[in-house]
């Protein structure tokens, strides 16, 4: 079985995945993954920082093999605060998607197709809970910590440098 789905790319901030991964116990062959609507190219403007060349390549042609447990991810939605700072999507994909799979079993013998409408709208209603044993409260301390040692190691060096 070959799904996709929108994962939260956490521990960034308003940035979504799009998975496309091989579920089930055997070797998927000649996969094509569509999108409808289909996927657009960039505005001129941003074509240089989008991530939409990527997609676009990547399931722009057939996959001859997806082994079991292999998952494909790209960053989708990347999130910037717009009006009354809610988050919308930088790069220019449509929030709701229809991502259509189609492969063959490893014999060839058996197709499939599968069909997954996906909405970044149900992504957005996540809360989550941070404790001071999470990565960021760790990483805020650690920073705070090396912000006191550089303090003190540029202190240690400018009564060096006096000195002398």
């Amino acid at each position: 079985m070959v799904a996709a789905e929108f994962r939260d790319a956490y521990p960034a901030h308003a940035t979504l995945y799009l998975v496309v991964r091989n579920y089930g116990p055997s070797v998927a062959k000649n996969v094509r993954v569509t999108f409808t609507p289909e996927i657009p190219d960039p505005n001129p403007e941003k074509a240089e920082r989008s991530v939409i060349p990527y997609l676009k390549e990547r399931y722009g042609r057939v996959i001859p093999t997806l082994t079991p447990e292999t998952e494909l991810k790209n960053v989708y939605f990347s999130g910037r605060a717009g009006e009354d700072d809610v988050f919308v999507n930088w790069e220019d994909v449509p929030d709701q998607l229809r991502v259509t799979i189609t492969y063959e079993s490893t014999d060839r013998k058996q197709s499939y197709e599968d069909t997954y409408d996906l909405d970044v709208a149900l992504m957005q209603g996540e809360t989550r809970v941070t404790s001071s044993r999470s990565i960021e409260k760790q990483v805020q301390e650690i920073r705070k910590a090396l912000q006191g040692i550089q303090s003190a190691a540029r202190s240690i060096a400018r009564r060096h440098d006096d000195g002398k």
